[in-house]
């Protein structure tokens, strides 16, 4: 995954030494997992105005209205996870789901999670993708459990990992899990039922309140993002166009929890305000959790008032200075680092600049030259040489070691071992807060560490710096989002 934007350096500079270890050229080798060849990206969103560290004023002005007819109607909730009654508003492009002091807005059109805060009087703003992601990644994390407990002949142990469970939880219907064998029935009272191995798992009951079909495709949206029940039984609810009187649904088993029970208020017809007021303050820093630190530096790098900014002559400049001092490798090293941060297409200012391939081809007299090409083309086995060769390159030259530190990193990710890459990432990213490549890197971190909010909260704030959505790396995280949403309409 993050090992995307080394490819894109390696693709430079790399072709050799993938052949010395006698490895094919893959040109899909560094593609994010779920996105497939030649798909066109879907509009690249703004996210300066809807990004995780966008104002709650960015935010509205984003939207396409800010107050829209809604169907209104009170869920009160016994088991589960706890008694509880919320209040839910069904907008054309937008949910709300109110308890006593918290809320979550789920914007369609913006394709945002927001999480308000009545008590903190504060907003937290997520990426929708993130959960769609996450869930499809734990729904194919699932399969492989199974699928191991079975060839270990531990098959009576994976009753949690059934595909009825599964989906109930994570609501992703993929064929090679099977259909489960849910049993319908009819009660006299005109509830329906459902039974999985005799256990009575599910329930609906209508109410005779008939919806629009906008209406009734915004309740099984809610219901998608909120309950506990089957995609099956959502869309059995959905073609019903009626609202429920109640739903009642198993919890997972792991849960150790009682079924719950939702009990359905009368629906009314409102105009739902958007809920996000403007000047409501944003948690930045409990959004970004771990990251905290290094918020207050990624709004100066949005703003361009970060320290250590370069332009493009800025850099070409320094090369040629190495490359006047000899300084060979280091010159290769921030040829690469320009490239990461301007792209391709950043020609050199000056009319005597050296070519890149005047740069590699001089840094070739250093052997760091070689072992770092070797290094960046190594897979496999040949990994653990690679980050004893990277952990070890000297590096006291150089103008920018950072750029070590985020090889070094993607290849930790690359061996799997994503937690010893963060600190490294974070590094670099203090280092140099423009390089997009770095959010996209560090995202692709938290995304194989299975915290799918943080990976987009660096893709997304990535993608809000100056030329960070066209950028080369994070363009593939906006193709990766038309992918999840072509695969998977239901949940936008």
């Amino acid at each position: 995954m993050a090992r995307l934007v080394v490819g894109v350096l390696c693709a430079l500079v790399c072709a050799g030494a993938a052949q010395a270890a006698g490895q094919a050229a893959d040109p899909a080798a560094n593609t994010p997992p779920n996105t497939p060849p030649n798909t066109a990206p879907n509009t690249v969103a703004d996210f300066t105005l809807i990004g995780p560290l966008a104002d709650a004023k960015a935010i509205r002005a984003a939207r396409p209205a800010l107050t829209e007819p809604a169907l209104e109607f009170t869920v009160k909730q016994t088991g589960g996870d706890g008694s509880e009654t919320r209040t839910v508003d069904l907008a054309g492009d937008f949910t709300v789901d109110y308890g006593d002091t918290s809320g979550t807005l789920t914007d369609y059109a913006l394709r945002r999670v927001v999480a308000l805060d009545d008590k903190a009087k504060t907003f937290r703003n997520y990426s929708l993708y993130a959960t769609v992601d996450f869930d499809m990644l734990e729904t194919a994390n699932r399969r492989y459990q199974r699928g191991a407990l079975g060839a270990l002949n531990l098959a009576g142990k994976t009753h949690a990992l059934d595909a009825y469970w599964v989906q109930a939880e994570l609501k992703i219907v993929d064929p090679q899990d099977g259909a489960p064998a849910l049993v319908r029935r009819r009660a006299k009272d005109g509830s329906v039922h459902f039974l999985l191995a005799g256990q009575d798992v599910a329930s609906y009951a209508l109410s005779k309140a008939a919806l629009t079909g906008a209406q009734s495709a915004s309740l099984a949206h809610y219901l998608r993002m909120a309950s506990g029940l089957h995609p099956a039984i959502i869309a059995e609810i959905q073609a019903s166009g009626r609202l429920p009187a109640r739903v009642a649904f198993a919890m997972p088993p792991m849960r150790k929890a009682p079924a719950a029970q939702w009990i359905f208020g009368a629906g009314r017809a409102v105009k739902a305000v958007y809920p996000l007021r403007e000047g409501t303050p944003l948690d930045a820093a409990g959004e970004a959790g771990t990251l905290a630190p290094l918020v207050p530096l990624m709004q100066a790098a949005l703003a361009g008032a970060a320290p250590g900014k370069r332009s493009a002559a800025d850099y070409d400049a320094a090369i040629a200075g190495a490359m006047t001092k000899r300084s060979y490798f280091p010159a290769f090293i921030l040829a690469m680092e320009k490239r990461l941060q301007y792209g391709a297409a950043a020609a050199c200012a000056g009319s005597d600049c050296p070519t890149l391939a005047d740069v590699v081809k001089a840094a070739g007299a250093d052997p760091r030259t070689d072992a770092l090409k070797t290094a960046l083309a190594a897979r496999g086995e040949a990994l653990a040489g690679a980050i004893a060769t990277l952990a070890a390159m000297k590096r006291d030259d150089l103008s920018d070691p950072w750029m070590l530190d985020d090889f070094l990193a993607n290849t930790y990710v690359e061996a799997g071992e994503p937690v010893r890459a963060l600190p490294l990432f974070e590094s670099a990213l203090r280092a140099n807060p423009y390089i997009p490549g770095f959010y996209k890197d560090l995202g692709d971190a938290y995304r194989q560490a299975w915290q799918p909010n943080l990976a987009w909260f660096c893709y997304d704030t990535g993608r809000a710096l100056p030329g960070g959505a066209e950028s080369e790396v994070l363009s593939h995280i906006t193709a990766l989002e038309a992918d999840i949403a072509r695969k998977h309409p239901e949940f936008f």
